[in-house]
């Protein structure tokens, strides 16, 4: 199976806050108000195109990076936060330090949108799911027998320990 467009499109549907325009959407010439727009792009609405060949490019060197092989589900996902991240950087304000409106106040993470964040963690489990042991040819069994005896809790004979 390899990735498709529409699957990413979906994903993005399913694990962001932004609205995308699909293939048939753009030549019927309809969804022209949705926050990430499928070949075309305006001063606030991002190209999916443009932003997925460069996610293709982050998720390809981060790979590499981290020496992982994510499914094609999980780079389904990946894409999906990358997209985003990029998207999010469209606003003006996305850098803001702190938001202030109607009394509340939201504080962030300098140079990271939340997506990015959600990225960098999503490849971390990555990461640490490779170096976990996978099966029983990973486990070693402990030889009970040859435990000193020193480390031992009881010295009875009965001691499974």
């Amino acid at each position: 199976m390899t990735v498709s467009e529409s699957s990413v499109i979906q994903a993005i549907k399913d694990r962001t806050a932004f609205s995308i325009q699909t293939q048939a959407e753009a030549q019927a010439g309809e969804n022209l108000r949705a926050n990430i727009l499928y070949n075309t792009s305006t001063r606030l609405q991002g190209n999916f195109g443009a932003f997925y060949a460069e996610s293709q490019r982050t998720l390809a060197q981060d790979i590499t990076r981290l020496g992982i092989s994510p499914t094609d589900d999980e780079k389904v996902a990946a894409y999906a936060y990358l997209i985003a991240d990029l998207q999010q950087k469209k606003n003006p304000d996305w850098n803001a330090q702190k938001v202030d409106y109607g009394g509340d106040a939201v504080s962030r993470e300098p140079n990271r949108t939340s997506y990015k964040v959600a990225y960098d963690q999503f490849l971390d489990g990555l990461a640490a799911a490779a170096l976990e042991p996978t099966g029983p040819e990973d486990l070693q069994p402990v030889d009970h027998e040859k435990y000193p005896d020193s480390w031992r809790l009881s010295n009875s004979g009965d001691d499974p320990f």
